[in-house]
């Protein structure tokens, strides 16, 4: 994870040795309380999209430090939870942080607020359980920091995601029913060969895997209108590849047979990304094409259609639109974009389906749904001099 300055490892003697949020010592403060507002990097207030929403959820609670220079804590793990969700205030659980009478200081904070680890103030992840929205939410963990604060200053935290996401949008290929895959569920579908947990470092940000275990993702509601029979999704610890075997899979268990794909092991999954892949189950493989696998960035993707209409915006999401329609044709070259615009969808060949069905490449779920939108975008364009 990239982080900015980094700080002295806590000074244990000046700590407390309790886990749950707590105030240290008293010592003269100014009386000002500090005010804090949660934001997501790059500061946009309302973008937390574990299950694919874009706000805040009232009442998630962060935990917060108030360090000196030196390191050493003036407040440990004070709780504050999202009290307004238009612009991320943050409010106090109980006694608010104040600032000292003098001196700058610096903020730590995580979300979600839980037990943390003393001495050396860690935070501890697991994957294993996560077959629900709520698991869900309370993996997405985020971390953030503001150095050098002045007393008095309103603090705006910005958040950054500390673990990864991957979807894997599945589809019933040679020899299997449609409806084979779409009542596949979460518990027969597995990821092995990676962490299982982590621990954050609160003092600057950084995450330790753990040991290595099984462990499902959830399942999620296909897109509409998508030819995708089921998706799963799953929230990962942050992992480099490797030119080494890894032995990093995910597995599909149909009745008593095993479906294994073997994740590449040169595949790195980033902290703050979202990786999707097209997946289509055969009785005799799985096939997944690199070619048509997506990263994102975790927050709203630059194209998605509920985005205002600048003309800025107007031109990107045109050009985005018209260099899908480009790999349409190219994925199909027996076939015009004319052609294709007439054709049913059952007819066109798969690797135009799997752009189709990609959730990052084609926001407007169907092959008309993009012609349709590009022309109405072309005409919020003011005329050409």
């Amino acid at each position: 994870m990239k982080t900015n300055r980094y700080i002295p490892i806590f000074a244990a003697a000046a700590l407390l040795a309790a886990c749950a949020q707590e105030i240290e010592r008293p010592e003269p403060h100014s009386g000002a309380a500090v005010e804090f507002a949660a934001a997501i990097a790059p500061d946009a207030p309302a973008t937390r999209t574990t299950s694919g929403g874009n706000s805040w959820v009232l009442n998630d609670s962060v935990g917060i430090y108030m360090l000196k220079a030196d390191g050493s804590p003036l407040a440990s793990n004070v709780y504050y939870y999202i009290s307004n969700l238009s612009d991320g205030t943050l409010s106090p659980k109980g006694t608010p942080i104040y600032y000292p009478v003098t001196g700058n200081v610096d903020f730590v904070a995580y979300y979600p607020a839980g037990t943390v680890r003393t001495p050396n103030y860690t935070y501890s992840i697991s994957v294993i359980d996560q077959q629900t929205e709520a698991q869900q939410n309370q993996l997405d963990v985020m971390w953030a920091d503001r150095r050098n604060v002045a007393p008095g200053t309103a603090v705006s935290l910005s958040f950054r995601h500390v673990m990864s996401k991957i979807t894997l949008n599945v589809m019933a290929g040679k020899n299997f029913e449609s409806n084979d895959v779409v009542v596949l569920p979460a518990a027969n579908v597995a990821f092995n060969g990676m962490p299982a947990g982590a621990s954050l470092r609160l003092q600057d940000g950084t995450l330790t895997p753990g040991a290595k275990s099984a462990f499902s993702p959830r399942k999620v509601t296909p897109p509409a209108n998508s030819m995708i029979d089921a998706s799963f999704t799953a929230i990962l610890v942050p992992q480099e590849g490797s030119t080494k075997p890894t032995g990093r899979t995910a597995t599909f268990t149909f009745d008593s047979n095993v479906y294994t794909w073997a994740i590449p092991d040169t595949t790195n999954f980033v902290a703050g990304k979202h990786y999707v892949y097209p997946v289509t189950i055969n009785r005799d493989s799985i096939i997944v094409d690199a070619s048509e696998v997506t990263a994102a960035d975790w927050e709203p993707h630059p194209n998605d259609p509920g985005e205002a209409n600048s003309v800025g915006t107007v031109q990107d999401k045109i050009a985005a639109l018209e260099d899908l329609l480009e790999e349409l044709e190219e994925a199909d070259k027996n076939k015009t974009v004319a052609v294709l615009r007439e054709e049913d969808l059952t007819a066109i060949t798969p690797a135009v389906l799997a752009i189709l069905n990609d959730p990052i490449l084609n926001p407007y779920k169907t092959l008309q749904g993009n012609i349709d939108e590009l022309d109405d975008l072309k005409k919020l364009l003011p005329p050409t001099p």
